[in-house]
């Protein structure tokens, strides 16, 4: 017994003095509690700053704006949309004189059979290059609005350095689609995070790529310029970019978001980005339910695809995936009751809402449905036109 009890102290000693030798590596690893740690061997070789001061105040919806009438949710709305309006304005002061310079260069491009496009670009510099594309359809093009698209983190592989979108305008992509079916789409980057990180210190990406988005487009001068004449289109951080732009941007007509609606705060505590801070995150809000409503009464599809591992949920995947060590069933309850509120605040006066689940997943946004939901729109605007925001 003796013999044990003094094996036993000696290896307690042994272990109390290894922990001590290794603990000055274990604290430098250690992830506080305001920084989940990585899900898997690849997230965990980067240590993110998640530091964020979430406000006690967060924005969310009053009960008289939910279970009230139409009146009192625009009521609800005026302070919250001058504070992200008034916070556009201070992020496009001071980004200003990093685009002053500018050089535009027209290109006409056939690049399928019988489906001749005209192309212009628009390329802004000092310091950050950032690239737009108008694609315009020569023939049996709508008269009207423009589309303002946004592509997701898969269009540069995570971080994008204000490149001109390409995956939307290849053969499959969504922009693609859209101009196909006769709409004029102009391609805006996103997911600019390093050289834009200390806006983000106050302000979020998706907001600051908006601002950054229209101030771009009016010193390039490429889009039209009746009042409301602007349709917001995103995919995945696109959408929540295209949802920022639609809100303080005065002149939408209608929105359309894929991949971009989820339980905020579960994403907030279990889902990380490898190699940049939580892109889409909206630190002022309680939940995306009040950041949507903000765009009532303007037209709103939401798109979301069965195989979407933020929105719904999937099977196991690869450790290397995004949405690896995301504990989801095969549905999120939290995003359908939201989406549910949502419908019931637009629908209550007869606007126009959509839910539309596809069966793609989180970055592939369905041009079709879009199209379907939007043209019915445009046909409508001498009868229907939607007062200024």
């Amino acid at each position: 017994m003796l013999r044990f009890c003094r094996i036993r102290s000696i290896s307690s000693v042994a272990f109390a003095f290894f922990f001590l030798l290794c603990g000055c590596s274990i604290k430098n690893r250690e992830v506080t509690s305001s920084q989940p740690e990585m899900v898997d061997k690849l997230q965990v070789r980067w240590k993110p700053d998640f530091s964020y001061a979430y406000a006690p105040d967060q924005i969310d919806l009053s009960s008289k704006a939910i279970f009230g009438t139409a009146g009192d949710l625009l009521q609800w709305q005026k302070i919250p949309l001058q504070r992200l309006r008034v916070q556009a304005a201070e992020i496009q002061r001071d980004l200003r004189v990093r685009f002053a310079s500018r050089q535009t260069r027209r290109n006409d491009l056939a690049t399928v059979v019988n489906d001749t496009y005209i192309v212009e670009s628009a390329k802004l510099s000092s310091p950050l290059t950032y690239t737009i594309s108008r694609w315009t359809p020569r023939q049996n093009g709508l008269a009207g609005p423009v589309i303002v698209a946004f592509d997701g983190h898969g269009d540069c592989g995570g971080e994008c350095t204000g490149k001109p979108p390409e995956r939307m305008f290849q053969r499959d992509g969504f922009g693609r689609h859209l101009v196909q079916r006769g709409w004029t789409v102009i391609g805006v980057p996103t997911a600019i995070h390093k050289p834009l990180s200390k806006f983000n210190a106050k302000h979020d990406f998706p907001l600051i790529w908006a601002a950054l988005a229209m101030l771009v487009l009016k010193q390039a001068d490429i889009s039209s310029s009746s009042p409301h004449d602007v349709i917001y289109v995103g995919n995945a951080i696109g959408g929540l970019t295209a949802a920022a732009a639609s809100i303080i941007d005065s002149r939408t007509l209608a929105t359309v978001t894929n991949g971009a609606f989820f339980p905020l705060d579960f994403t907030r505590h279990h889902y990380r980005i490898k190699d940049h801070a939580l892109c889409h995150d909206m630190r002022e809000f309680a939940s995306y339910v009040p950041f949507y409503a903000l765009l009532y009464p303007l037209p709103l599809m939401i798109q979301v695809g069965e195989e979407d591992g933020l929105w719904m949920g999937h099977g196991p995947v690869k450790s290397s995936d995004w949405f690896s060590g995301l504990p989801r069933g095969a549905t999120s309850d939290e995003t359908v009751g939201a989406a549910l509120l949502l419908q019931r605040l637009w629908t209550r006066s007869g606007k126009d809402f959509s839910l539309a689940v596809h069966p793609g997943g989180h970055e592939e946004l369905d041009a079709s449905r879009a199209d379907q939901f939007l043209k019915p729109l445009v046909s409508g605007l001498t009868t229907h036109h939607v007062p200024p925001r």
